[in-house]
């Protein structure tokens, strides 16, 4: 039993010490996407602990909303940063970018006024626009040849992340009355995690495939730049603001509204981790307007639905369509812009997160003036409004 033991002991250091030095295409994948699902985690906080950030704090969601703008604000930072991913390394910036995003989300929880949890949230929005930028190239940087696939898998992986995340948040605020314990356990263990993979070698990153390509600057990426504005608006206003939306609509119980962003993450997951194969049928286009047109019925019609369960059928739906809708678009870019992918993505990520910027505290004004049903309204009038740009856009 002794040497048996020890037997173990030394085949779990020595595959732990190969996972630490070895640099391949598997261990590279394995970490980005275990990021992936730390990230998702992280991303999760935010809409189940809105409430308890309005109690804690004495304010309303227009002003707690104000942290996510924030957010989003140094998030556009990815637009100087997403050069990087080019000079020094896609892998090598995203696992910088999650080591930051972890230690600012530790430091969230030591806030003890908004105004502090608005600034650290500025940070945590660098860390999260320079992710955005670098994590997508890097899986790109890997497998040229099978972008959709493997980048579809790894973003899976946040949906696993961001499908047990808001479910374990609202958990752990009604156990423990309290939101800090969340972003300290979620931000010390992605922090940690980070620690431990920098002694990977960073990747051997396909830079021949970089050399050529067009310009950014055409029609076509203008169209992107808009489509991603739009985009990031429906989905910051799922994971800002439905919790909030659907518990003051008594539409359902608190823990039942987060766990309605678990089924909306993970009917995502699935068809992130499935989707590819209808996109390798259809076409990207076509499947971008599938999606889209999908997600423009079904979150109009949620704003009039009651109750968990067809709450939970409706929100899935959405979840299934537009979901995988992010990864699509950075396989697009990176495929149509491979002389400097960095610099694209990283203005996609500005747009973006400029539209992330600006949800909250216009969802906030709007209940504020006319009611909660009036201010979801933003989901499917920004999601038909993505679905008119994609069908401007060739990329088939």
């Amino acid at each position: 039993m002794i040497r048996k033991s020890r037997f173990h002991k030394c085949l779990i250091s020595l595959i732990l010490v190969c996972l630490l030095v070895v640099d391949s295409r598997t261990t590279i994948l394995t970490t980005l996407s275990l990021d992936a699902f730390l990230w998702g985690l992280v991303n999760s906080l935010f809409g189940p602990s809105s409430l308890s950030l309005m109690s804690s704090f004495n304010v309303d969601f227009a002003t707690v909303g104000v942290a996510t703008s924030a957010a989003s604000f140094g998030a556009m930072f990815g637009i100087f940063t997403g050069r990087y991913a080019d000079k020094y390394g896609a892998y090598y910036i995203t696992r910088l970018s999650l080591f930051f995003l972890g230690l600012t989300t530790l430091l969230a929880g030591f806030a003890n006024s908004i105004f502090i949890f608005i600034g650290i949230y500025f940070l945590t929005g660098i860390s999260i626009g320079t992710y955005q930028a670098s994590s997508s190239q890097a899986i790109l940087d890997l497998y040229p040849e099978n972008k959709i696939k493997m980048l579809s898998f790894n973003q899976a992986f946040f949906g696993i992340g961001s499908t047990i995340g808001p479910t374990l948040v609202a958990l752990i605020v009604s156990n423990f009355n309290s939101w800090k314990i969340a972003y300290m356990l979620y931000g010390g263990l992605l922090a940690v995690s980070m620690v431990f993979q920098f002694r990977i070698k960073q990747a051997r990153t396909q830079s021949v495939t970089l050399s050529e390509g067009k310009s950014v600057k055409d029609n076509s990426f203008y169209v992107l730049l808009t489509a991603m504005f739009f985009m990031f608006i429906v989905g910051q206003a799922i994971s800002s603001w439905l919790p909030t939306f659907i518990v003051t609509s008594n539409k359902a119980t608190y823990l039942e509204a987060s766990a309605l962003l678990s089924c909306y993450w993970g009917a995502g997951t699935v068809m992130r981790m499935f989707g590819w194969k209808l996109v390798d049928k259809t076409g990207e286009k076509k499947a971008l307007v599938y999606f889209l047109s999908v997600c423009t019925i079904c979150t109009l019609v949620a704003i009039g639905v009651t109750g968990f369960i067809p709450n939970a059928f409706i929100w899935g739906i959405v979840g299934l369509v537009y979901v995988p809708i992010y990864p699509l678009i950075m396989t697009v870019a990176y495929s149509k812009y491979r002389r400097n992918p960095g610099r694209a993505i990283g203005r996609l990520i500005f747009f973006a997160n400029f539209g992330a910027l600006i949800t909250a505290p216009l969802i906030g004004t709007i209940d504020a003036i006319s009611g909660p049903n009036i201010a979801t309204l933003i989901m499917p009038i920004s999601s038909l409004v993505v679905l008119m740009m994609f069908l401007k856009l060739n990329i088939d």
